[in-house]
């Protein structure tokens, strides 16, 4: 599955900025990390994996913790969408 990560990826950070949709340009010390964590339900399939350089990594694990922080306590997640400028489900 690694091998089928890195020929999607081209060994490059699959992050892409919101705003813009330009893409990472890093190719050092990439990471394997689950679009959806496994901690909510998400499996560990190749749908589901990207590689991320550490900063983006961190970045989106920030992200989706707020996230589901805001959603667990019941209260409508409109400021992280307003953050993110699209829909955090995706």
């Amino acid at each position: 599955m690694k091998r089928a990560i890195f020929s999607r990826s081209d060994g490059q950070c699959e992050y892409r900025a919101s705003h813009s949709s330009m893409r990472c340009s890093s190719k050092a010390r990439l990471q394997i990390d689950h679009v959806i964590p496994l901690s909510v339900g998400g499996k560990t399939e190749l749908k589901n994996l990207r590689h991320l350089c550490p900063a983006h990594n961190q970045k989106t694990a920030q992200i989706a913790g707020l996230f589901f922080q805001v959603t667990e306590s019941s209260h409508p997640p409109s400021l992280l969408t307003q953050y993110l400028g699209r829909n955090p489900e995706r």
